[in-house]
């Protein structure tokens, strides 16, 4: 007991989620099928179900010998219809053919045939019967209104003759004999046979036709082939089927395909052959040759499947076939029963008269063992009768009575009439339960069924929604189990996705390593066993893969038939291959060749120049060594009968164990040797490695998250170059002093950025916070809660302090993000507390503040310092107040001509206008390509301290400009003062020749460097030597106001295309009359 519990245990923990789901599917179906059997018993109780069942077997007499041929019920009574053998008799009467009986009580009473004795009737039977001596009795033939009794007149079953009767009520009024064109086949197929078309053609290798894309079919290469992909370079399919002519293509083939979902029914006409026809299942993947289908297929109710002379298929792929020899059936009628529960199919051969009728149940989804007559009836209240004729004409038939639920009407218990399931109705159960019982089905099914738990999932959600009453109590809650199947199928769509997954690979893995135990046989059987290299090395390959074939069984979902089969191949294959490898080794030169090998390796380790090359002479002493360990396990797991044999063999074995050892010895030494050098250069350039990685490292170190992990990084590689080089005692110092390096540099880096985080952040909080008290400041203006609102919602100054929380937020300060955010939010609560009091205190405006009956004025204006104006002087004073106070400071009094200046731009000697112009006029004596307009909108757009009026004083400025400019270049040297001109003039004439030659050069040679390159400048170096040499000539005369720059300016201007000072006419003249005075 305690083992089988401890064994539940193991395969609880050993079950996947997949195996769980399915499970738990299984107990929600039990649960389901559970209510539905009682409501099944609830539903028989209100509507009197019918069970199909067998209640006697009677015999009907007849007066002669006679074959039956039909019988027909009519209210209670019944016609039964027969051939008796005539022999010479030429009076042929009513009676030879048909006889009536009452049926009662389970008996047959047989009645006068007063029923069918009209006269133009017995005249046309006896007319039949004296001008067609052939003539037979057929059968009957009943529709909704008419009985036709059908008679053959000759050999040939073509011919035929059919007396037509009304049914009126329980009587029966002659119409005529000419009636047999009105008796008519019912449609043998309820669906539509689409014949293929060249489109459907997919050329290729393997040419195919495609039936939808689902499935392909072709006929060629000797048999018939549906393959599921559209794959013309193969002929293998899953399913396949003899041909008689093996050479015929594929258009000499006739394909037709009928769509019934997920079924596609395929007929195929192969050359020179009779029509094959198939149903195939587009979810189960599986093709099922039904023979019959090609004579009849009829559609099953609620599109369950598809039913035919000997069987049914289903949409969910259930199906059965019932074994008879009966051919060429034809369809002959359907019967629903009332309580929509029951449909009774009647197929009917005419050759041999048989009839076969299948009752099939749309619950149970199933037909009940087929019935197969001669002749059948069924009466108003669903009795059914029929009968088997016998080997020979007898007087005596035997008829079975069947109870069935084809009455004409369903019977009614009136005395549960208030029951809930009377009022929903017994058909609306029955579709119910039927579609229920098809969602069982499908959870019953394999999961090769493809789309199951979509299906599933799909079908129990259209149950649900399809019957309002299927969460009612008296119906037993079938929902409450819909629902759970509908949720753990959906779940069990995404895992059953990983099992198909694991499944297909586990299949994959079994292929290939089957195919591998394959191409190793092949090895084998095709070796010549000369050498013991040979034996050794399949033996090997032999034993690996053993090991591989059992790692297979740690595979999910893996076919252990086949890897049980795979391992008892190779078992055997292992021991015949150990034993020819004992019978080799029994030879005296059969260790020769690892001798040989041993040697062969200390002659390379000779030649190693490198560390790597030893790597290939270790591989190959490992190979050596494993293949003589195998050796020793072959002769230890074989029995051998002579030991001194066996002791022989293991000695050689050891001799070479022992020289395989000296040879890794030398080796190592060897490699020691090489190590010590190629570390060192390895090291080096690992070393640069790292450093260029620090580098690269804290330059991508943005942030002090990114900075940790680069560090992280770098931490890695320094472990690893430690791990790699742990033998090397000199490099582990080095690698100490670097990881300290790194610590100390990453701390540092993101300290720095921390700190620059910090900086940032207490900006943005700033920058907030001033914008928020101008959000107050003007929140507190409006007149209406709806105005605050609006602004707190639009206003561009609150998006703005939103922001600026989110960008603090994205720095990672969540303090001042919060900060901001809740001082805005308080900000809005304190605007909207004070306009209540507004509201409630106020009166008459904002300057009138009421309390009882009481009123006061409100000073509204804000306490501050400021200094005003007051008769002449300056005062101090507070803002709404009546303090004054003056202001005593004689650096500020100096400056009184300027107390009524407003504006920095104007005053009452200057307009603005001209200011601004002046100072493009300063900026154009500095600039090259000077733009006047563009630097005076920018001006008058960005300086707001100067009180421009875009329109006015910005044109103002660009005429003055313009007038300004003329007139500077009009007046050349003139520009400067007239004191400037004159101390130049002195300054120069002071100088000696030599000064005079070498500034007039410098001052040329500047000017034409400047007229090529309008850039340069060089000329800056020419007025640094004027300005020197005048501060030191201006020693001697002091003119404390003449600015050096200006006199060099004025110098370089008079120079740079003239050799002497400019003078006027009138100067020139003044001279002439001076010297000539003189």
């Amino acid at each position: 007991m305690q083992d089988t519990e401890q064994n539940k245990a193991v395969e609880t923990l050993e079950a996947g989620t997949y195996e769980i789901i399915r499970k738990r599917l299984q107990t929600q179906k039990d649960d389901l099928l559970n209510r539905l059997n009682s409501l099944n018993e609830a539903r028989k109780e209100v509507f009197s179900s019918t069970d199909f069942s067998l209640i006697a077997n009677q015999r009907i007499n007849t007066e002669n010998n006679c074959e039956a041929r039909g019988i027909l019920a009519l209210g209670n009574l019944c016609i039964f219809g027969y051939n008796v053998h005539f022999g010479l008799r030429t009076e042929i009467q009513l009676s030879d053919v048909f006889s009536i009986y009452l049926f009662e009580n389970n008996q047959f009473i047989p009645q006068p045939l007063e029923l069918i004795e009209d006269q133009t009737f017995v005249t046309d039977f006896k007319n039949l019967y004296k001008y067609y001596r052939d003539s037979i009795f057929l059968k009957f033939r009943r529709t909704e209104n008419y009985l036709y009794m059908i008679f053959q007149t000759s050999k040939n079953a073509d011919d035929m003759k059919a007396f037509k009767w009304l049914i009126k009520g329980t009587e029966l009024i002659y119409q005529d004999d000419r009636s047999i064109h009105e008796v008519k086949k019912a449609p043998q197929h309820e669906f539509e046979w689409i014949k293929t078309n060249l489109e459907d053609r997919r050329l290729g290798t393997f040419p195919h036709i495609s039936i939808l894309d689902k499935v392909f079919i072709e006929a060629t290469g000797g048999d018939i082939t549906f393959k599921i992909e559209d794959n013309t370079q193969t002929g293998k399919g899953i399913y396949a089927e003899k041909v008689e002519n093996k050479d015929q293509q594929l258009d000499d083939a006739d394909y037709y395909y009928a769509d019934l979902g997920n079924l596609i029914l395929v007929r195929i006409k192969p050359y020179q052959e009779d029509f094959r026809t198939f149903v195939f299942n587009t979810r189960t993947k599986e093709v099922l040759n039904i023979p019959m289908l090609n004579d009849a297929g009829i559609l099953l109710p609620d599109n369950q499947g598809i039913i035919f002379p000997n069987g049914y298929y289903l949409q969910n792929g259930e199906h059965k076939l019932f074994e008879s020899d009966l051919s060429g059936l034809e369809f002959f009628r359907k019967i629903a029963s009332p309580n929509g529960e029951d449909y009774l199919y009647v197929f009917y051969q005419n050759k041999r008269n048989i009839y076969v009728i299948m009752s099939y149940n749309i619950i149970k989804q199933q037909v009940e063992t087929p019935i197969i007559c001669n002749g059948h009836t069924l009466f108003y209240d669903g009795t059914l009768i029929f009968f088997r004729s016998e080997q020979e004409a007898t007087r005596h038939h035997q008829v079975q009575i069947w109870q069935t639920p084809y009455s004409a009407q369903l019977k009614e218990n009136t005395e549960k009439k208030d029951n809930f399931l009377y009022k929903i109705g017994n058909k609306d159960i029955v579709k119910a339960m039927a579609e229920s019982h098809e969602l069982i089905q499908l959870i019953n099914k394999e999961d090769t069924y493809e789309g199951l738990y979509e299906d599933i999932e799909k079908k129990s959600g259209d149950i649900v929604d399809a019957y309002f009453w299927i969460s009612e109590k008296t119906t037993y809650a079938l929902s409450e189990p819909l629902l759970q199947i509908k949720d753990t199928a959906s779940t069990a769509i995404d895992e059953f996705e990983k099992v198909k997954a694991q499944k297909k690979y586990s299949a994959e893995i079994l292929a290939s390593t089957s195919e591998k135990v394959d191409a190793l046989l092949f090895s084998i059987k095709n070796t010549k066993f000369d050498t013991l290299d040979k034996l050794v090395k399949l033996l090997a390959d032999s034993r690996r893969m053993q090991g591989e074939v059992i790692e297979l069984n740690n595979y999910r979902y893996i076919d252990t038939a086949k890897i049980d089969e795979l391992k008892k191949i190779l078992a055997d294959t292992s021991s015949k291959l150990s034993e020819k490898t004992v019978e080799f080794l029994l030879r005296d030169e059969a260790l020769v060749p690892y001798e040989a090998k041993v040697t062969e390796q200390k002659n390379n380790v000779q030649k190693v120049t490198k560390v790597i090359d030893a790597n290939k002479i270790e591989e190959n002493c490992k190979l050596i060594s494993s293949e003589l360990e195998l050796l020793i396990d072959i002769l230890n797991s074989l029995k051998i009968d002579d030991t001194t044999q066996t002791t022989k063999i293991i000695e050689k074995i050891s001799l070479i164990f022992a020289s395989l050892n000296e040879l890794r010895a030398q080796l190592k030494k060897k490699v020691d040797s090489l190590k010590s050098n190629e570390a060192s250069a390895e090291f080096r350039a690992q070393l640069t490695l790292l450093e260029q990685s620090i580098v690269n490292y804290l330059e991508l170190a943005t942030s002090p998250e990114k900075s940790d992990e680069y560090y992280t990084k770098i931490s890695v590689q320094i472990e690893e170059l430690e791990s790699k080089f742990a033998d090397f005692d000199e490099f582990i110092a080095i690698i100490a002093d670097k990881r300290t390096e790194v610590i100390k540099v990453f701390d540092g880096r993101k300290t720095q950025l921390i700190e620059q985080i910090n900086r940032k952040t207490s900006s943005l909080e700033q920058i907030g916070l001033r914008v928020l008290k101008n959000v107050e400041n003007k929140a507190q203006s409006f007149k209406t809660k709806e105005e605050i609102q609006a602004f707190y919602s639009t206003d561009l100054m609150v998006a703005k302090v939103r922001q600026l929380a989110e960008d603090l937020r994205g720095l990672g300060d969540v303090s001042k993000a919060e900060n901001l955010e809740n001082s805005l939010k308080t900000s809005l609560e304190d605007a909207l507390r004070i306009l209540k009091d507004k509201t409630e205190l106020f009166v008459d405006g904002e300057n009138i503040i009421a309390l009882g009956n009481y009123k006061f004025a409100v000073n509204k204006q804000s306490l501050d310092l400021t200094v005003v104006r007051r008769e002449d002087n300056l005062l101090y004073h507070l803002t709404g107040t009546s303090f004054y106070h003056p202001l005593k400071d004689e650096a500020i009094n100096q400056f009184r001509d300027i107390w009524e200046q407003e504006i920095e731009s104007e005053n009452k000697h200057v307009y603005r206008g001209e200011y601004l112009a002046f100072q493009a006029f300063l900026e154009w004596q500095v600039s090259q390509d000077f733009d006047a307009k563009g630097y005076i909108n920018k001006k008058v757009e960005q300086s707001y301290s100067e009180s421009y009026m875009k329109g006015v004083h910005d044109a103002d400025a660009l005429t003055i400009f313009e007038k300004l400019v003329t007139a500077y270049e009009e007046l050349g040297v003139l520009t400067f003062r007239p004191q400037v001109r004159v101390a130049s003039q002195l300054f120069w004439y002071s100088l000696n020749e030599d000064d005079k030659r070498l500034l007039r050069g410098l001052i040329v040679s500047a000017n034409n460097v400047l007229k090529a390159f309008p850039a340069s400048k060089n000329y800056q170096y020419v007025i640094r030597q004027i300005e020197e040499k005048f501060i030191q000539w201006n020693t001697l005369f002091a003119f404390s106001k003449m600015k050096a720059e200006r006199i060099a300016l004025y110098l370089v201007t008079e120079f740079a295309d003239k050799p002497a000072f400019t003078v006027s006419e009138q100067s020139q003249e003044l001279q002439m009359e001076f010297l000539n005075y003189l």
